[in-house]
């Protein structure tokens, strides 16, 4: 038996940015590759720079207020000493003295964050990779979390395939399995190396994950089909002409109560004009056929 199988990236990253900022440039496209450490977006820092140079004036003055503050310290620790001030009076000025100190900290540590802040302005890439989608442009308004780009490593591949429970108890971490890359028209072993631990309650699948071998043309987004002996089953079969497809997504009408509904469906083999349905649709269920019902 062979199930259906995508080819992804193990890396994935989306690249967005950790602060509220105008983005002034994307540097990249979809498709290109990209290298460690190479600049993808810049953003505009100047309301950074003004928090940047008012925080620096706050250091600058409370350092100021310090001095006097330190002089004033030791100034007042003679005069204790010499018993020519009082307690009180001597109190007052350490307490303002220390006060000074934590306000000059406070004044550095945001500096040091304002100044980190800068360099989030300009974002760059984790690891070597390709850019997968570019989701912003140049004046977007950049925010924490929303990625501008999404790169994958090409390089470390794996196979992710939804198997009938049944099938995928027969299965353990560290087995190899069989995978057949159409485009490639060739097959590899592959080794699982993640079993979601938990079946889908609808489909009663479970998402099976192998690292893919370094082979050439061997690129995420690829159709394939994972092999595994798990014995006789029953086949649910619909005219082919009943499967529609956008892109990667299959999809059936159902007549449901006199009403035509769109079901997404996952298929698998086909068998003389017709396909095999994996999930979405029930033994029973009437569909269309180029818009007439079918029982």
């Amino acid at each position: 038996m062979a199930w259906p199988a995508t080819v992804h990236s193990r890396t994935v990253a989306q690249i967005a940015p950790k602060l509220t900022a105008r983005i002034l440039e994307v540097g990249v496209d979809a498709g290109d590759p990209i290298r460690k450490g190479e600049i993808i977006a810049r953003l505009d820092q100047r309301s950074i720079a003004a928090q940047e140079r008012k925080t620096a004036a706050a250091l600058a003055a409370a350092r100021a207020m310090e001095q006097r503050a330190l002089a004033d310290e030791r100034r007042i620790r003679d005069l204790f000493r010499q018993e020519a001030a009082t307690r009180e009076r001597f109190d007052s000025v350490v307490a303002r003295a220390k006060s000074a100190r934590a306000q000059v900290a406070e004044a550095a540590n945001a500096l040091t964050a304002m100044r980190a802040n800068r360099d989030e302005t300009i974002l760059k890439a984790p690891f070597d990779g390709v850019v997968v989608k570019r989701h912003a442009e140049s004046g977007d308004m950049g925010l924490p979390g929303k990625p501008i780009v999404t790169i994958q490593d090409p390089a470390r591949l794996r196979v992710e395939s939804y198997i009938p429970a049944r099938c995928a108890r027969r299965l353990s971490v560290g087995a190899d399995v069989t995978v057949r890359i159409e485009a490639l028209k060739r097959s590899m072993k592959a080794r699982i190396d993640e079993i979601v631990p938990e079946a889908d309650p609808q489909t009663h699948t479970v998402l099976i994950k192998a690292a893919l071998p370094q082979v050439n043309g061997l690129q995420p987004g690829l159709f394939g089909w994972l092999e595994q002996a798990c014995g006789e089953r029953d086949l649910l079969l619909i005219p082919a002409a009943s499967v529609q497809r956008i892109g990667q997504i299959e999809s059936a009408k159902v007549v449901v109560d006199d009403t035509i509904r769109l079901r997404h469906v996952r298929t698998g083999k086909a068998y003389d004009g017709k396909v095999e349905v994996l999930s979405g649709l029930r033994e029973g269920e009437a569909i269309l056929v180029n818009d007439k019902r079918n029982e």
